[in-house]
């Protein structure tokens, strides 16, 4: 998986919001006891022990989304009811990110105030998974002025998004029920704490040491920064993309994570990669 230039992080994550928000009224399935919500039930009863997936509480009530409005980026989706023929929605979405918690909270409220919309910082909370950054946004769709209530959380070299949503003049009646599932949200073991066997962590342990050590030498003559510039980062980006670093150190990881862990499946296998990735794009 390419990782995505610095500043359309959560252009993305926004963008997929909005057209979420809008797909509730477009779809009136979406919540009704059908095979599709048998579909969805299986699909987040799968979310919650994926490596590094992240999950939370729905409310009471609430309608699972049909699992055909994922994708890479939003994994998880709920319905409510309100008097609006837009609904109140709560989604959760994940976007690799290899900066700062205040750098990518500084990206979106800026990302959010140029396409009009307003920005208002609310503190932090503690959730199931740790301290995620609070905000709360108002945007304008097609149905009316839209009220968000955003949680941040950078976990493993991931921010993961719940975004709670609903019409302005109804905001207010669902904040509870928003701020509960916000706290609800944890985030599944990392593909090591899955390894019961200390021998299989010690082989992961070393193969990742391994790739470490080649990215290290590859890039000596970068300048090690705990904050980089977006040019600085573009650069390491470009490193690690690079045919020779792809083609060599990268692949004979990926073929060792392949083969010396087939029986762990492929999304393990993926989350390792991705946790990888990030660790070496910022460090």
């Amino acid at each position: 998986m390419p990782l995505q230039p610095f500043k359309q992080l959560y252009i993305k994550t926004l963008t997929i919001t909005i057209l979420v928000i809008c797909s509730c009224y477009a779809n009136p399935a979406i919540g009704s006891e059908t095979k599709q919500e048998k579909n969805a039930i299986d699909y987040y009863s799968h979310l919650a022990k994926v490596p590094n997936g992240a999950f939370f509480d729905p409310p009471e009530g609430w309608g699972f989304a049909d699992p055909s409005l994922m994708n890479e980026n939003l994994k998880m989706l709920v319905v409510g009811k309100g008097s609006n023929v837009l609904p109140p929605t709560i989604n959760l979405s994940q976007e690799v990110f290899d900066g700062t918690m205040k750098e990518y909270i500084e990206i979106a409220k800026r990302i959010t105030r140029d396409r009009g919309g307003s920005w208002r910082r609310m503190g932090t909370v503690k959730t199931a998974a740790g301290k995620a950054t609070l905000a709360q946004t108002e945007t304008r769709t097609e149905f009316g002025e839209t009220k968000m209530f955003h949680a941040f959380l950078l976990h493993r070299g991931i921010i993961h998004i719940v975004t709670a949503s609903a019409i302005k003049n109804e905001y207010s009646a669902f904040y509870d029920t928003f701020f509960k599932a916000i706290q609800s949200l944890r985030v599944n073991q990392s593909p090591e704490e899955m390894l019961s066997d200390s021998a299989r962590r010690a082989t992961l342990d070393d193969a990742c040491a391994t790739v470490k050590t080649q990215w290290k030498a590859v890039t000596q003559g970068l300048e090690t920064k705990k904050r980089r510039s977006e040019t600085e980062r573009e650069q390491i980006v470009a490193v690690f993309d690079s045919n020779d670093f792809q083609n060599g150190a990268w692949r004979a990881f990926t073929e060792r994570v392949n083969s010396e862990f087939e029986e762990m499946g492929e999304e393990w296998q993926e989350a390792v990669l991705q946790i990888v990735r990030s660790e070496l794009i910022r460090a």
